[in-house]
């Protein structure tokens, strides 16, 4: 059949971290930084405490373990004012790759086409040991100070969705591929030939102008079948410098990078982009964002959280975080599956910790007050044979209310195809919730449907039906 010759085309993601003999708890986040769950909220999830020692807590993200803080005041055991900690982060268009052409495709990573949330789940195993935060001691600190740090200001911008390339490609066609394609995906408004829109960063308020020069990338998107013509331009409300002149072709996108002159900037004032449209046709192209890197002063602006991106060194180096305020907790999330608690020391107005040499950029967070947990709710996990089954049926629990003379009108249907009028198959239904849990990581999405079709082409399934709305 068709849709199982589409879906072969691609190898089934593993659902190895899951064991179905283990209770699991669903955690969904959509912000980066760290997140406390705490002893009550578990507690209101149900949460068996007295079968739990907290050594084995585990979370999964992904199907990747994370490296968490379980504070228990060292008695070995979940009480009230106890909590658990982990670095959380908002959903991004990594999972996305998979439903493009090809992964150079993807406009960019920065954005999820469904949703913004993402989920943790946490679990228990006796007899193994979590995985926890390690500890960086302040013990040798580095001679050398670090300097400044690279700061990056993003503006996203997702107010419209275009469809992409249309077939044939410049031929004035209306024809587009089933799979997101090149250009397609959330991006700005329109911008049409002749005008121009201006858009604002945050306040440049501690530039290290000594530093290398601030890196600006603008991702344009094409909104119709020309050629596009356009400027970028940058400065300040009354002095804009132009940056050059760009050209490209119809739906695609388009990036556009350039290094700044310290002059562009003005400290304590947002600089400002000029993105204007100059051919002379019906050009139309949109902005899908706009970045900025520039070496900063390691100040914490008065934000309760900010993330330090530090320059690689073959030696270690101190970092010292100017801040009014006290408090603050650092981690080393460079790796965010691995994060480390960094010691440091505290003074008046200042914080200083070591950065251990490393041949990559370390990413060092300041937290001073974590992000609460929003929910927990314990969610169910199902082992399924896909040799058992040659008719599949997803659907959504909205739909098995009863109706009429049913009870579960689509359980009702699984069984008169069951059945020898039915044509005697051995269905299987599963719910939508189902599948986003076990099969996308918690994540809201069609690949969940993808990924458990992959699993169940092995078995060699016949049919496949889709009871909802799309």
């Amino acid at each position: 059949m068709l849709w199982l010759a589409i879906f072969a085309k691609t190898k089934a993601q593993p659902t190895s971290w899951i064991n179905y003999s283990q209770s699991y708890y669903k955690i969904k986040t959509g912000a980066n930084g760290i997140h406390r769950l705490t002893f009550e909220q578990l507690q209101q999830a149900s949460f068996p405490f007295e079968q739990v020692d907290p050594e084995n807590i585990q979370l999964f993200h992904r199907g990747v373990e994370q490296a968490i803080e379980v504070v228990d005041n060292g008695d070995s055991q979940l009480n009230p004012g106890d909590y658990i900690q982990f670095y959380g982060i908002k959903n991004d268009g990594l999972p996305d790759t998979e439903l493009y052409v090809t992964p150079e495709a993807q406009p960019h990573l920065y954005h999820n086409l469904y949703s913004d949330t993402t989920a943790y789940f946490l679990t228990w195993n006796p007899g193994l040991t979590g995985k926890r935060m390690s500890q960086i001691s302040y013990s040798a600190p580095g001679t050398t100070q670090v300097d400044y740090h690279w700061r990056q200001e993003l503006l996203l911008l997702t107010s419209n969705f275009s469809a992409g390339r249309r077939y044939p490609v410049g031929g004035g066609g209306a024809t587009y591929r089933s799979q997101f394609d090149f250009g397609e995906g959330f991006t700005g408004s329109r911008i049409r030939n002749g005008n121009a829109e201006d858009f604002e960063l945050g306040s440049i308020d501690f530039p290290y102008t000594n530093g290398p020069s601030p890196r600006l990338e603008v991702l344009l998107a094409g909104r119709n079948e020309v050629i596009h013509n356009v400027e970028v331009l940058v400065g300040s409300a009354g002095s804009m410098r132009s940056l050059g002149n760009l050209q490209f072709e119809y739906f695609d996108n388009y990036l556009f990078t350039a290094d700044l002159s310290w002059s562009d900037l003005s400290s304590g004032n947002p600089l400002m982009i000029r993105v204007s449209v100059t051919s002379n046709s019906t050009d139309q192209v949109s902005v899908s964002y706009i970045k900025l890197r520039y070496p900063e002063l390691t100040e914490m602006d008065d934000q309760p959280r900010k993330t330090f991106e530090v320059e690689s060194a073959t030696f270690d180096q101190s970092l010292v975080v100017n801040a009014a305020n006290q408090g603050f907790k650092f981690y080393d999330i460079t790796d965010v599956n691995n994060l480390s608690i960094l010691e440091h020391i505290e003074q008046t107005n200042t914080s200083t910790m070591v950065v251990r040499a490393s041949v990559a950029n370390t990413r060092i967070l300041a937290e001073q007050a974590p992000i609460p947990v929003l929910g927990i709710e314990r969610v169910a996990f199902r082992s399924i044979d896909p040799s058992s089954h040659d008719y599949l049926i997803i659907s959504h629990s909205a739909l098995r209310k009863p109706t009429g003379d049913y009870q579960d009108p689509v359980e009702a249907y699984a069984q008169y195809r069951a059945s020898s009028s039915g044509g005697e198959f051995d269905t299987l239904v599963v719910d939508m919730d189902l599948l986003y849990n076990q099969f996308n990581y918690g994540e809201l999405s069609p690949l969940a449907i993808r990924r458990f079709v992959q699993y169940m082409l092995p078995g060699n399934p016949q049919y496949l039906l889709l009871l909802g709305k799309g």
